[in-house]
């Protein structure tokens, strides 16, 4: 039996004839399987990096020759004058209410001194928003000084520290 099992696969081997070489399966080397060669259609890379090269020197020549963007504009210091000028009408209020008093007009100068106190604060924040923002931090600085040395209740406070 074991016979015709062995001629059967002989003959069957012997019929198929094959229509192409066949890899040897005896060496540890993968087989190689014969192609057909296609033409792919490609540049030549030395033409392709000429061509990008060329195009980043272009791009870089028109950058230096374009007008150099405009620098920010600088920050307008108005927030910190305006802080300066609440601070010296902060002042100017508490002046005139001080000399109102003097004129013995005591609803007059009390209605001075609340104005100038009410201004007194804004004269503070505007700095202090000067300063933070960088739109006149110097002069921020010193509104906000003079805005809250100019409030009456502050400058009493610190009159009455001071005196004997």
């Amino acid at each position: 039996m074991g016979d015709e099992l062995g001629d059967r696969t002989a003959t069957a081997d012997a019929a198929v004839a094959p229509s192409r070489p066949q890899p040897k399966l005896d060496t540890a080397i993968t087989p190689v399987i014969q192609a057909e060669q296609v033409h792919i259609p490609t540049p030549a890379w030395g033409a392709l990096a000429q061509q990008d090269l060329a195009r980043v020197e272009a791009g870089l020549a028109a950058a230096a020759r374009a007008t150099p963007e405009a620098a920010p504009p600088a920050k307008d210091p108005s927030l910190g004058w305006a802080a300066i000028a609440a601070g010296v009408a902060t002042a100017i209020l508490h002046g005139f209410a001080v000399s109102v008093a003097a004129a013995h007009d005591a609803q007059a100068s009390t209605v001075l001194a609340w104005i100038a106190i009410a201004c007194s604060p804004v004269a503070v924040i505007l700095g202090i928003v000067a300063v933070v923002l960088g739109r006149g931090r110097v002069p921020g600085v010193l509104g906000a000084l003079v805005g809250l040395f100019a409030n009456p209740w502050i400058l009493l406070q610190t009159l009455t520290l001071v005196a004997p």
